[in-house]
């Protein structure tokens, strides 16, 4: 392989581990902010993701140098050269495994990436024929937009379109915002109800949440392969949804009736397109709870993360501690040139663990 296949396939590994360490660090994050405002974790879990966006990059810049300078110099490098003496059995054989796992990464991620496209402009087909197959609301439901957007201090211009296609309230597109409402919907709820179901999508306009939901699809679709990165994005769109909840009460001052309202939805709703953000995603018993204050299960982040990522870092401590011992007894010895490239063999056991 050239330097720049080699340098993005093996960051493309690194990534597992890498993925487990933020996963986890995440965690602990949400379980300190669990009793916090729903922003805040809204927050963290974005800053999460953003640190998931920008590792591979970093590492396969800093790979790409190291390749590129080990060249110049003719000094074998990589993730998976020269094995040392002292490392034993295992090590070689899971450095050599890894080595057959570099040369099918990068095709395996492409064609992967190429699926999770097709998937994503699949749903973004979707959204489109639902924006316009939709009819002009009302006025008396663009009176109670109208009036939202004075109170919550939205500047946007909104159009609302009544969809028979839609099963549930959502909001479509960032620059010219569309808010959809289902027949049924209208049919279905009180004038307060529909205001305060008007008030939790006019939220979503007001944060940018659908440009955010955007670029959450496109890291899960070159990212794809990573739990960390599922979990952590759905960590967002949960707290994303009790943001919103928390504006909506806010702006309409009727926590009864907004909560009523999301039970009616849940009655109506079917499904909704995963590009689409609407009132009754999320886990909606918990959203109702959480507003009327009963003190039901808690909705805090799981533990597997946690577990899985100190899991990996102890597996990553055991096998350092290996490699040096097998240094210490070697550094007595002379370095033939051909054996510096264990000198980046380090870099390759967390990837080897996190691989398995």
């Amino acid at each position: 392989m050239i330097a720049i296949e080699q340098a993005v396939s093996a960051a493309l590994l690194h990534f597992v581990w890498q993925g487990l360490v933020v996963a986890f660090v995440v965690w602990i994050v949400l379980f300190a902010l669990r009793n916090r405002s729903a922003n805040a974790r809204y927050l963290a879990s974005c800053a999460g993701l953003l640190c998931l966006t920008v590792l591979p990059v970093i590492t396969a810049c800093v790979l790409y140098q190291g390749l590129v300078s080990a060249s110049a110099d003719a000094v074998p490098a990589g993730i998976s050269r020269t094995i040392g003496p002292g490392l034993d059995g295992a090590i070689s054989s899971l450095a050599r495994w890894l080595a057959s796992l570099e040369v099918w990464a990068l095709p395996l991620w492409s064609f992967g990436v190429v699926v999770f496209s097709l998937r994503l402009s699949w749903g973004c087909r979707k959204v489109a024929l639902l924006r316009r197959r939709g009819v002009e609301a009302d006025g008396a439901v663009l009176a109670m937009v109208a009036g939202l957007r004075s109170r919550m201090g939205l500047t946007a211009s909104v159009r609302v379109l009544i969809s028979a296609a839609a099963d549930g309230p959502s909001v479509i597109g960032w620059i010219r915002p569309v808010i959809l409402l289902p027949a049924a919907t209208v049919l279905g709820l009180s004038a307060a109800q529909l205001e305060a179901v008007l008030a939790h999508e006019c939220a979503h306009i007001r944060r940018y949440d659908y440009l955010v939901n955007l670029l959450q699809s496109l890291v899960e679709t070159v990212l794809f392969y990573h739990p960390a990165v599922w979990w952590i994005s759905a960590r967002i769109r949960h707290e994303r949804e009790l943001c919103c909840d928390d504006l909506a009460v806010r702006s309409c001052g009727d926590v009864l009736c907004y909560a009523r309202a999301l039970a009616s939805l849940e009655r109506l709703r079917v499904a909704a397109p995963s590009l689409a953000l609407g009132a009754s995603d999320g886990s909606v018993l918990y959203r109702i709870e959480r507003l009327v204050g009963v003190k039901g299960r808690e909705n805090r982040p799981s533990a597997l993360p946690a577990i899985v990522a100190l899991c990996l870092g102890l597996a990553c401590f055991a096998l350092t501690m290996n490699w040096a011992r097998g240094q210490a007894q070697d550094v007595a010895a002379p370095r033939m040139p051909e054996e510096r490239g264990v000198s980046v063999i380090w870099v390759a056991l967390p990837c080897c663990i996190g691989a398995r």
